[in-house]
């Protein structure tokens, strides 16, 4: 099913009263992440631990030894939960209303909520019927496919596709901005906020944005 990105994309203020056809074709799923974005952040990771290098930090008044257990359960431990907090943030988003509390757009993808949308929202804001053909939709399209889909199922692609890489951008400023910040946590033994950084630290921190 071809993607237009054409349909009007409204974000949802009010609950879905419509019930779901019968056989409602699912969302196309798009969960891959592009490679550029690990690319990125393996760069601007990169860049944060050389700008480590210049930090302001306070100097051990006792001689130091590398104490691998604990650098390592720490690791660990930090890994979890950075992953942790990747995996519920996408939950909450991709399968829940819970930034709509926020007056936030709606990227819940799951084949209810996105046939509910395009049925109570974007089909009556155009004006057109669910069971229409998507070729009336794009008249001036040139379908290389022999089954054209109808209105609803174009309808539900599109919407599905706009949410899916929404969630992609989503992950990866919270992916990339969690990791950076994590710098400021365990750069120094006081708190992070009573500790300031290098300048070139806080530059490689922004550059993420």
């Amino acid at each position: 099913m071809h993607v237009h990105l054409n349909m009007l994309y409204i974000p949802q203020t009010h609950t879905p009263t419509h019930p779901p056809p019968r056989t409602p074709t699912p969302p196309q799923k798009h969960r891959f992440f592009p490679t550029i974005l690990i690319v990125l952040l393996a760069v601007f990771n990169d860049g944060a631990m050389i700008a480590l290098a210049k930090d302001r930090v306070t100097p051990s008044q006792l001689p130091s030894m590398w104490r691998i257990r604990n650098i390592f359960m720490m690791g660990v431990g930090y890994g979890i939960y950075l992953t942790a907090s990747s995996i519920v943030l996408y939950c909450l988003a991709a399968m829940t209303e819970f930034f709509t509390n926020f007056q936030l757009p709606s990227l819940n993808t799951s084949n209810t909520e996105v046939t509910n949308f395009c049925l109570n929202l974007v089909l009556p804001k155009t004006g057109f019927s669910p069971d229409v053909s998507a070729a009336t939709v794009y008249p001036d399209y040139q379908w290389t496919t022999d089954t054209i889909p109808t209105a609803l199922q174009q309808c539900q692609t599109e919407v599905a596709y706009l949410r899916n890489s929404m969630l992609r951008s989503m992950i990866y400023l919270q992916v990339s901005v969690s990791g950076q910040a994590l710098i400021f946590v365990v750069r120094d033994l006081k708190w992070s906020f009573r500790s300031r950084a290098g300048l070139f630290t806080y530059i490689a921190f922004f550059l993420v944005w």
